[in-house]
Order: C-alpha cells, then sequence, then structure tokens
C-alpha cells in the first residue's frame, strides 16, 4: 500500500513537471512572438520615418531655391529655410509628450493587448 502511494506520488509529481515544462515553452513562445511583432512594428516606423525624412530633406532643397529665386539672394533663402526648420525642432521639443511619447506608448499598449485578447 505505501508502495503505491509512493509511486501515485511519483507519476503526479512527473505529470506536475510535465505540465509546467510545457507552460514554461508556452510562454517562452507567446514572448518571442509578442517580441517579435514589436520589433517588426518599430522596424517599420523606422523605415517609414526614413523615407519621410528624405522626402521632406527634398521639399526644403525645393523650398530654399524657390525662396532664393524669390528673394534674389542664396544666404536669405537658406536662412529662412534654417529659421524654419529652427522653429518647428523647437515645437516638436515643447510638445514631444503629445507629438511622441504618448503615441509610441499608446501603440505598444495595443500591440500586447491586441495579442493577449487572442488567447
Amino acid at each position: 500500500m505505501a508502495q503505491n502511494i509512493l509511486s501515485d506520488i511519483g507519476e503526479n509529481y512527473e505529470y506536475a513537471r510535465t505540465i509546467l515544462s510545457k507552460k514554461l515553452e508556452l510562454y517562452k513562445i507567446e514572448l518571442s512572438e509578442k517580441l517579435g511583432e514589436i520589433i517588426g512594428v518599430l522596424i517599420f516606423i523606422f523605415l517609414g520615418i526614413l523615407v519621410l525624412n528624405l522626402i521632406f530633406l527634398g521639399l526644403l532643397i525645393v523650398l530654399g531655391i524657390w525662396l532664393s529665386q524669390l528673394i534674389g539672394s542664396v544666404y536669405l533663402g537658406i536662412l529662412i529655410v534654417l529659421l524654419l526648420l529652427g522653429l518647428t525642432f523647437y515645437l516638436i521639443i515643447a510638445y514631444r509628450k503629445v507629438l511622441i511619447i504618448r503615441p509610441i506608448i499608446s501603440l505598444l499598449v495595443n500591440i500586447i493587448t491586441k495579442t493577449k485578447n487572442h488567447d
């Protein structure tokens, strides 16, 4: 009788250990999927920002050339474009929480909670 109880305890211990091991592996897989999705979104955002910056740079060059021809001075045209860039930079720094930080946090929270809701 004592042998049966010890045998049952041993089997139950092995079952519990196996179940725990499998759950741990599932959590690792889910975590890697979530991290992969987050990294993928961040890379997509980075590439999008890079392309938009190149387009913006081209538009700034065109604006500088246009202002130079309009005013008649290359230096004043470039100075006006630089002042516009400085003003834009100041506004981005002043409103960085609203423009940058909150949307990124919201995006990451949406990604994490979206994958949790499918469970």
